[in-house]
């Protein structure tokens, strides 16, 4: 007989997770609004409070006195997060400085400090960290005892939810798990995740006027990028590339439907494009740029119609220096705008 699992250790946890969240974001709510809004039982939202309560995250408050007096019978009891439970350090690890800060719960800010430090090489922003990481908490006089953990952000393609450094602009990063070694040097977890993205997850947990579902959150620095939450759920795709558009570089869009090609559509016209746009890629990466393919779409054009074909040429041009992009207009003749973009892999640079 074939034995099957059981997801019943995977769902409670998934409810723990979504239960403490949306009480963190919508506090001071009562038990029967978050089971009523969650659509789970009483028993499931009790079990998780009773946890969260003894751990001192939450506790029991009166009705908001612009509460009182809308409801009949016993007056409800709240539940509120205790923001001074723990604290959270944050290290923002840029191109331009290393910025430092503690918070409580909620966000607000217990203490900064900014640097003119920059990001490094692995091993010299590694050592700058183990040392100023310390240093700053010791300032603020915050313990380890209170400390929920360190959070590191920086530039380039990385996965926060499984520790993952894809890249990034200086070298060595790849080759090393900055969470599992700055935290075995601090004594605290560790959580690294992209610059931006980190952006996106503090405004969707800590502003409440960010309401719409799905919420992107653009930002312009050294680069452009575009990190998206969807249903809750931070988009990360393949190699975390989602919404992490890149620097800037010189967009090329394939001729129209309506203009006549200077060459025949054949397997010899795509190879000497290939060949082509390996040279312009190679040259682009000497003058820190790229070459961006824009695909069009099928009413527009009659080659290079699709994010997957822009990606393909990418692959078979064979050049750092060759990357291709996702217009919203023109994929509107797409099956699936996020199917389109996980095509495009490694090779989406701009959104």
């Amino acid at each position: 007989m074939n034995e099957k699992g059981s997801n019943h250790m995977l769902l409670k946890r998934n409810n723990y997770h979504l239960i403490k969240k949306f009480i963190y974001q919508h506090s001071p709510i009562s038990r029967v609004e978050v089971a009523q809004k969650l659509c789970l039982t009483t028993p499931t939202i009790t079990g998780v409070v009773n946890s969260l309560i003894n751990r001192g995250l939450l506790r029991d408050t009166a009705v908001p006195a612009s509460e009182e007096g809308k409801s009949a019978g016993r007056p409800r009891v709240m539940l509120e997060f205790v923001p001074s439970a723990y604290h959270i350090c944050g290290v923002d690890v840029g191109p331009y400085w290393i910025n430092y800060i503690l918070t409580d719960l909620q966000g607000n800010i217990l203490a900064s400090r900014h640097t003119g430090n920059v990001l490094d090489a692995y091993d010299r922003t590694f050592d700058l960290l183990s040392r100023e990481i310390p240093a700053f908490l010791a300032e603020a006089g915050a313990g380890t005892e209170k400390l929920l953990g360190v959070g590191i952000c920086l530039p380039g393609l990385i996965d926060g939810s499984a520790g993952m450094i894809y890249t990034t602009f200086q070298p060595g990063w790849t080759e090393h798990d900055l969470s599992a070694e700055l935290g075995q040097r601090l004594g605290v977890p560790v959580v690294v995740e992209n610059n931006v993205r980190a952006r996106a997850i503090c405004a969707d947990l800590f502003d409440r006027s960010v309401t719409a579902e799905p919420f992107a959150y653009f930002f312009v620095s050294y680069g452009v990028a575009c990190q998206m939450i969807i249903d809750g759920r931070v988009l990360y795709g393949q190699f975390a590339a989602a919404g992490e558009i890149g620097s800037t570089g010189v967009i090329m869009v394939p001729a129209f439907n309506a203009q006549k090609p200077c060459m025949p559509h054949t397997m010899e016209t795509r190879d000497y494009l290939c060949e082509q746009l390996h040279e312009l890629g190679e040259y682009a990466l000497k003058h820190n740029t790229t070459v961006i393919l824009e695909p069009l779409n099928r009413k527009e054009a009659f080659y290079l119609r699709l994010v997957s074909d822009a990606a393909a040429i990418c692959r078979d041009a064979d050049s750092e220096g060759v990357r291709c992009m996702g217009d919203f207009w023109h994929m509107q003749e797409e099956t699936s705008d996020y199917a389109a973009f996980i095509s495009a892999g490694k090779y989406l640079q701009h959104v």
